[in-house]
Order: structure tokens, then C-alpha cells, then sequence
């Protein structure tokens, strides 16, 4: 069964790649190779913009700088298929209910899609302890499409889901 699940995470997730890719491809003037500096300096980027995107999640104080992250093309969620405004609710949600949350994060794996897309994928072991002091640990892989936009990378979509269950 978790084999299914990952399948299709993976699934969607490069279905998603590939709508990015096109949607991109679209707007964009035709291009040559990128070279393999250009591809690292692309992979560096996508690496430090997700690190903060994740950090801002754990500082859990500006849900403005957390949203910042989010593409500007749609009020859909980067993670499914409820609102941003709903997004915001559930994260805030979320924020309220824990002490404490800290992640161990892996180091991901970056896969240059263009000039302006990367895939990024990853492991995390969060650890949150809520205001009635239970403490859940869980461990989890992540995966998400970043696209630069107006010269500045935004998530246009992301995956996660649980290697182990929380009690």
C-alpha cells in the first residue's frame, strides 16, 4: 500500500513538473543548452530558497513571509486543491497548536528542469511537542516543484507525505 502511495505521489508530482515545464516553455523565448555552471548555480539557489521556505515553517511567526513563497499564478494551494486563503488558515492552525516544532532535514536532491524550474526532493524528521505537551515525532519525504518568477524563486508545488505515522 505504501508502495502505491509513493507511485503516485510520484506521479503527480511529475505531472505537475511536466505542467510546469510546459507552462513555462510557453512563455518563454526558445533557449539554448544551459550550461553545467548555470545548472549549479540554478541547483544552489532552489536548495537555499526551499531551506528558507521550510526555516520560515518552523520560526512559525510570519505567515506573510511563510505565503510569500507561494506562486502568484493561483489561489490554489501549492498542496492540493484547497485555497491559499485556506492554506494560511490550516498553517496558522497548525502554528497555534504546537510549543515546539524542529526538523532534521536531509540534504535534498535538486533536478534542474530549466533555466527557470527545479524539482527538489527530501527527507525530514520533524519533532513537534503541542501545547498539551505531547511530543509526535515523524518522518516524512518531501518533494516540490520551485519556479522563478519575476526573478524570484516561488513554490509551485509540493508533496509530502509520512514515512512513519504519528500515534
Amino acid at each position: 500500500m505504501r508502495r502505491l502511495a509513493l507511485v503516485v505521489v510520484g506521479l503527480s508530482l511529475l505531472a505537475t513538473a511536466v505542467v510546469a515545464w510546459v507552462y513555462l516553455g510557453a512563455s518563454q523565448p526558445a533557449t539554448t543548452e544551459m550550461t553545467e555552471e548555470q545548472k549549479a548555480e540554478i541547483e544552489t539557489a532552489v536548495r537555499q530558497v526551499d531551506l528558507d521556505f521550510q526555516t520560515t515553517w518552523q520560526a512559525r511567526e510570519d505567515i506573510d513571509a511563510y505565503m510569500s513563497y507561494v506562486f502568484d499564478w493561483s489561489s490554489i494551494s501549492p498542496f492540493g486543491d484547497e485555497s491559499v486563503d485556506n492554506l494560511r488558515t490550516r498553517v496558522l492552525a497548525f502554528w497555534g497548536a504546537q510549543a515546539t516544532v524542529t526538523f532534521d532535514r536531509s540534504e535534498p536532491r535538486v533536478l534542474v528542469l530549466g533555466p527557470d524550474a527545479a524539482g527538489i526532493e527530501g527527507t525530514n524528521v520533524r519533532v513537534a511537542t503541542d501545547t498539551a505537551g505531547v511530543t509526535r515525532e515523524r518522518t516524512s519525504i518531501f518533494r516540490r516543484i520551485w519556479i522563478r518568477q519575476n526573478g524570484e524563486w516561488k513554490l509551485f508545488a509540493g508533496t509530502g507525505f509520512a514515512r512513519t505515522r504519528e500515534p
